[in-house]
């Protein structure tokens, strides 16, 4: 019964100051709001779990290179199988290699469709603990053959393609042209490693045929034993690792170090993590400012309230009486403020997922109000009552009922103004600063991604991936060369089309790196070569990106495969190599390009930096734009 006359005697306090006390909770409400959203963001980002049935931890291995942050740090196939064999601290080591190409069930009478499918090691499956509900998991002898010809298939993908029909387990479906047997259909919701819909198990013939060149890197995956620590596992690695090197030296010199993260860590990218958990850090300072400023008011409420107070005290009311009633206006607010950023919350992480979901995004992030984020709802809300109201609870409470009571007009302010309220004071102004810069900066950085000025308007430039299937063992590059002219032309007679171009990547994504020698230069065998991000791109490319050489000319119909090979750099590019010299008729091979006729490339262009400036020690990022 006490409590509940506490409880309407602090509403009643809040009727009687309307104003002030919806101030303070709207205050309450924006604070917790963008801490609950961003907490509920890094939660169903950052710490969502993979959702698979193995209890132990994915780990990511890499194999880093000692230059360049931009080189791909994938394992060769042959390096992962000697990890497996001779690493002792994994319960499971295992890897995939994305492949992408069309994907088409024979038995139906629609076309094929673009797809993006790992192949993975055998023993995929088992290490995530997980099984099909149909037919069988990968095995041993399916990677033994001469080439991958098993493949698994989603539950999704067994719908759409299937109907669910049983009798799928057998069936054929081609990918790249080539038929590939179903045995076995995953389970509803399952598509780890990101968002996959079909898996082939691959032995990756073309490493093997090939030897050890850039074909069929993998993505290592481990799950760790019991007792095994990531530190020792990794330094098992590097040691193994390091002896690769010494055997290896034409693709592994120059590899540096192996490092062991969380799979979901990894994926996320330092970057994109960082930034989530900044914003998060600046969500709890909003926090932090909205508690400060009903500090501030509970502080003035308790001020006024002394004379009530001391009666209270004087009938026979302890200490802890007195704290609690003050702290329970704290909690009354942050409650009220609470349900309101509840609501709030709710209605912002709709709309940031609305976004995501434009885009592809792996299927085990999530943006829901779960017992993780109601948990902290209820933490933020003791800790904002208790910030908010304990210190001036304790101030009442050691307040001198009988000169209070003699007169309340000479009680002791000075109890309600000390240090702590000065610091109080001091955080808010500090807090509030750092907010507005962080805004500011933000601000800007939004309007220089969004006003920079580029060579064309990105509202005119559609782009699109082109994959040609149906191609018998006769035909050769040459047909997909002219299918691909054919479909060009065409698109240029529609109206409003005012260039096409093809390319093997996106304006700044250059995704290939090549190595490459300056004709003069001598590099020895032990050397590790130079190596350029290259893009392959078709005549027409400046004209529809508006990009125009600064010196030289750009690529025309008469630069052929049977003419003379010319390639285009950039202004940082000549630069480096060409420092006070023309750059213009000067040479580049590139060594582990291997093409019919001359090796060497005339530059005949230099463009303008399309790239970001590479970071310090990193000038071999520079992006050389070849044509072929």
């Amino acid at each position: 019964m006490n409590l509940l006359s506490d409880i309407r005697f602090s509403l009643r306090l809040l009727t009687k100051n309307p104003s002030s006390s919806a101030m303070a909770i709207l205050v309450m409400a924006v604070g917790t709001g963008v801490a609950i959203t961003m907490f509920a963001f890094v939660n169903g980002v950052l710490w969502s779990s993979l959702g698979l049935k193995e209890s132990g931890e994915v780990l990511h291995i890499e194999w880093t290179e000692s230059i360049g942050k931009f080189n791909d740090r994938a394992i060769e196939a042959l390096d992962f199988e000697a990890f497996e064999n001779e690493a002792e601290s994994f319960a499971h080591l295992f890897g995939y290699h994305r492949d992408r190409g069309s994907l088409q069930n024979p038995s139906e009478d629609y076309g094929a469709e673009y797809a993006i499918i790992p192949r993975v090691s055998h023993n995929f499956f088992r290490a995530i603990g997980e099984s099909p509900i149909l037919g069988r998991s990968f095995l041993p002898e399916d990677v033994s053959r001469s080439q991958d010809d098993m493949i698994m298939l989603s539950h999704s993908a067994w719908m759409n393609h299937f109907g669910g029909d049983e009798k799928a387990i057998g069936s054929l479906i081609n990918f790249k042209d080539r038929p590939y047997t179903v045995v076995g259909v995953m389970r509803p919701g399952f598509g780890f490693p990101e968002n996959s819909s079909i898996w082939i198990a691959s032995g990756w013939h073309n490493q093997r045929a090939n030897g050890r060149t850039d074909i069929g890197k993998l993505d290592t995956l481990g799950i760790l034993k019991a007792d095994v620590s990531i530190e020792s596992a990794q330094t098992e690695l590097n040691t193994i690792a390091r002896r690769l090197a010494q055997e290896y030296p034409e693709t592994n010199e120059t590899l540096e170090k192996v490092t062991i993260e969380r799979f979901t860590q990894w994926y996320a990218g330092t970057a994109f993590a960082n930034t989530c958990y900044g914003l998060f850090v600046c969500s709890l300072l909003v926090l932090g400012v909205a508690c400060s400023n009903v500090f501030n008011l509970i502080t003035a409420r308790s001020f006024r309230r002394t004379s009530e107070l001391s009666i209270r005290s004087a009938l026979g009311a302890g200490r802890a009486q007195i704290v609690f009633q003050v702290v329970l206006d704290g909690l009354i607010l942050s409650v009220l403020g609470a349900v309101g950023g509840v609501l709030l919350a709710g209605w912002s992480l709709k709309l940031i997922w609305a976004e995501m979901t434009q885009r592809v995004v792996p299927y085990w992030w999530h943006m829901e109000m779960d017992v993780k984020v109601l948990g902290f709802v209820v933490v933020i809300v003791l800790i904002s009552a208790l910030g908010a109201s304990l210190l001036p609870g304790l101030r009442a409470s050691r307040s001198a009922t009988g000169e209070n009571l003699k007169d309340d007009s000479r009680t002791s302010s000075g109890l309600f103004v000390g240090a702590v309220s000065r610091a109080v004071l001091g955080f808010q102004i500090a807090a509030t600063g750092m907010l507005a810069v962080v805004s500011v900066m933000m601000l800007i950085a939004w309007t220089h991604l969004k006003y920079r000025e580029m060579s064309f308007d990105p509202e005119t430039v559609v782009a699109g991936y082109l994959t040609v299937t149906g191609l018998a063992k006769n035909q050769t590059n040459v047909d997909v060369v002219q299918f691909s002219n054919k479909l060009r032309e065409r698109l240029e007679t529609y109206p409003g089309v005012r260039a096409t171009a093809r390319t093997n990547g996106y304006y700044l994504h250059p995704v290939f790196l090549r190595k490459f020698e300056v004709e003069g230069d001598v590099y020895s065998e032990s050397e590790q070569k130079p190596k350029a991000r290259t893009v392959v791109m078709s005549d027409d490319f400046g004209k529809v990106f508006g990009i125009e050489p600064l010196i030289g000319r750009g690529f025309s119909e008469l630069d052929t495969e049977d003419s003379q090979l010319v390639c285009m750099v950039n202004k940082r590019f000549a630069e480096y190599y060409w420092a006070n010299e023309d750059p213009i008729g000067k040479r580049l091979k590139f060594s582990d390009w291997k093409r019919a006729g001359p090796d060497y490339r005339i530059v005949v262009g230099v463009l303008p930096d399309l790239l970001p400036k590479p970071l310090p020690g990193e000038d071999i990022m520079k992006l050389s734009l070849i044509h072929i």
